[in-house]
């Protein structure tokens, strides 16, 4: 999203293109300005005063798409459906194909859901082509679908929903199958049933989830032919969708449509998805006068060995990937159950959907650290400890989970090829080239429900400091304006809100007798919380402020690879990225041998020239 002065600039640059100089500039420049006040600064009288001044005679193009604006305006803003009809209206195929089917789709959806008037909703969605749009071409299709569902005509109905393709729409292709999924329950063809429900794939935002999770409960209520749940027609509506609440595009649809989904289990969804970005670090704290950003790196504690691996690779072969380990086999044995454990879900070690994950923290010359991670020849403080600066990680924290892993519990799933690892292959990209999101985690006490966020400690201040000449109340007031802009107390309070919410609803879900049949309920309710299920660590751990990447997949993922060597079966890893172009400073733990700095030292300067990367020997006191 643009700032707001760049905003204000590219108003003000538009704005002194005069009608007289140029026409067609002049009708561009006012569609451009109608777009900013609609799009960035949410001002709709302005963006439809622009986008009135654009006349068809200046620019056939830009006119169309002015009026498509005009009509979404109307339409969705200002809820005024008949101005909505006469700017949609205006929109001619041979100004502009691409505005014309925008406008005939959104002319459909107005009548169908707007006006309720479904023979002229048909007449408006049979002009949308794929051609034009493929992806409005399916919503048209998928919505004819359904109108002819209203209508019980099942085979006109059927027509068009097999006419909606994933390709064209991912969303529009799940409701689809979805519908067709229910058609064919309607008429006890359980087999063509499943079949569909199967074909819905999981997607991570939140209305496709739902439709995820609904298929999952039909498909199993099938497969283990479990109709019983459904009492009657009339109870199916009313008794058991209760429970598992419902979405829909207008409340008349509630109890005849597919749209009957299972909204407890994706509300539990929304609300983990809440907290995943509460804790989702960002690297832009605004914390007061210093221009430094106070979360600007993290750090990885590992043993020396592959620090070299990782730079060098074994005899000078290609450095070696930075790899994310299976949670199975991490020193905590309460690993990614302290949150299924407090909701009373039972774990279960052999769920083919697995977590890798890495692990760094706020504290890059931790005393604790050296101690505990990284130590070669049995000698406590050998270890080192690598400073990541942000560009290895990125923003889109829904990346965490792959979809493509998670479609693999369908039956009717077809694995795809993918890549070996997951970052770019051209490791020397800048931000944005690697593929995860990195979270602080969040320390839970399950008894007295004690909540706590990773973060830099104290004393991690007065070191970056030290030699600075800075007095210990400048310090001071640099850690108060940290904590003030990490905004911990409030965090909390959204967090343990959220929590509460989701063991309420959890408690629903386990507790009712006729959802008690679903033979995947659990493993619905664990698909739900997957997005902080591993990043919620017991409060013990607290002082080791630590954040993650994480990586949700299937056992089967082609990404995941397992080691060589029988004395190393015991873990599996993916690989995510090389480091070296990531790297600020390696810290070398208090007995970490001299030869160490020395190799580092020779490496960074004359294979990269890399003299921003420091080398730094700790001197904590180990005893």
């Amino acid at each position: 999203m643009m700032q707001d002065n760049e905003i204000d600039q590219k108003i003000e640059t538009l704005l002194q293109i005069s009608y007289a100089d140029d026409k067609e500039k002049y009708a561009e420049a006012q569609f451009k300005l109608g777009l900013l006040y609609q799009n960035e600064k949410k001002e709709l009288d302005n963006a439809i005063k622009h986008y009135a001044n654009v006349l068809k005679d200046d620019s056939f193009k830009a006119y169309a798409h002015a009026q498509t604006n005009l009509g979404l305006l109307y339409q969705y803003g200002k809820k005024e459906l008949d101005n909505a009809i006469k700017h949609y209206a205006n929109v001619l195929k041979d100004d502009s194909p691409k505005a014309y089917v925008h406008a005939q789709t959104n002319l459909g959806l107005l009548y169908q859901y707007g006006k309720k008037e479904f023979d002229n909703a048909i007449k408006h969605y049979v002009n949308v082509l794929k051609n034009d749009s493929s992806k409005d071409y399916a919503m048209a299709q998928c919505n004819l679908g359904e109108i002819y569902y209203k209508k019980k005509d099942f085979n006109n109905a059927i027509k068009h929903f097999a006419n909606v393709l994933k390709d064209d729409s991912s969303k529009e292709y799940a409701a689809a199958q979805c519908h067709l999924g229910e058609i064919y329950y309607k008429k006890k063809d359980f087999n063509n049933a499943k079949q569909y429900y199967d074909n819905v794939e999981y997607n991570p935002s939140n209305i496709d989830f739902t439709l995820y999770i609904w298929s999952r409960v039909m498909s199993d209520i099938i497969k283990n032919n479990n109709h019983s749940i459904f009492k009657d027609k009339e109870d199916r509506n009313n008794s058991i969708f209760n429970k598992i609440r419902t979405f829909f595009k207008d409340k008349e649809d509630r109890n005849n449509s597919i749209f009957n989904k299972t909204y407890n289990i994706s509300k539990i969804r929304i609300l983990a998805d809440d907290i995943q970005q509460q804790l989702l670090i960002t690297f832009n704290l605004n914390s007061g006068k210093t221009k430094k950003q106070p979360e600007r790196r993290v750090a990885h504690y590992t043993k020396p060995r592959v620090l070299f691996d990782l730079l060098k690779g074994q005899e000078s072969s290609k450095p070696s990937h930075f790899r994310l380990n299976v949670v199975d086999f991490m020193n905590d044995p309460s690993e990614n159950q302290i949150l299924t454990n407090w909701l009373n879900i039972p774990y279960n070690s052999m769920n083919d959907i697995k977590t890798f994950l890495a692990s760094f923290t706020f504290n890059h010359n931790s005393l604790n650290q050296f101690r505990l991670y990284g130590n070669e020849g049995d000698i406590l403080g050998s270890g080192i400890s690598i400073a990541f600066n942000q560009r290895f990680f990125c923003q889109e924290a829904k990346r965490s989970i792959n979809p493509d892993g998670i479609n693999r519990l369908n039956d009717a799933y077809i694995p795809m090829p993918t890549k070996a690892n997951l970052a770019d292959d051209n490791n020397d990209k800048a931000e944005g080239s690697h593929s995860l999101p990195l979270f602080r985690c969040l320390y839970f006490d399950p008894k007295s429900e004690y909540i706590a966020l990773a973060k830099r400690n104290k004393y991690s201040f007065y070191l970056e400091f030290e030699g600075d000449d800075k007095k210990s109340e400048e310090i001071e007031q640099e850690w108060n304006d940290y904590i003030n802009a990490l905004d911990e107390n409030e965090k909390i309070d959204i967090i343990r809100t959220k929590l509460n919410k989701i063991k309420e609803t959890v408690g629903q879900l386990l507790e009712d007798v006729r959802l008690k049949k679903l033979t995947n309920l659990q493993q619905l309710i664990t698909l739900a919380l997957m997005p902080i299920s591993c990043l919620i660590k017991h409060a013990a751990f607290e002082d080791e402020d630590e954040c993650r990447i994480i990586y949700t997949t299937h056992i089967a993922d082609d990404k995941i690879q397992a080691p060589q060597h029988y004395q190393s079966a015991n873990s599996l890893f993916i690989e995510y990225a090389t480091i070296e172009p990531y790297i600020d400073n390696i810290y070398l733990g208090p007995q970490c041998p001299a030869h160490h700095h020395l190799w580092l030292t020779n490496h960074i300067t004359k294979t990269t020239n890399k003299t921003d990367i420091k080398v730094i020997k700790s001197t904590m006191p180990l005893r």
